[in-house]
């Protein structure tokens, strides 16, 4: 989950670009452009989320990419080298 405080402060768009991109049905893995990767916003709460509810078991790891590019990015604890474990 990524939150930000008001909505002027969000990215255009944020993938979670990892090693389960092709289980989403990506081209590959680590694609910060793949449409089926991307988070949707939510306006409630302004917490960006994907929901996959046929992700099958395994362990994958992620970065959260912002913008569609590997400009951008938030690993775990906000180092962008470090990636997110599901």
């Amino acid at each position: 989950m990524l939150s930000a405080v008001t909505a002027s402060q969000q990215p255009a768009a944020v993938a979670a670009a990892g090693s389960m991109d092709s289980e989403l049905g990506c081209a590959s893995d680590w694609e910060p452009s793949c449409t089926r990767a991307q988070l949707a916003l939510d306006p409630a709460d302004l917490v960006w989320k994907l929901t996959v509810p046929d992700l099958p078991a395994g362990t994958y790891e992620f970065k959260a990419a912002l913008n569609r590019s590997w400009d951008e990015l938030r690993g775990r604890r906000g180092f962008p080298r470090r990636q997110h474990r599901l």
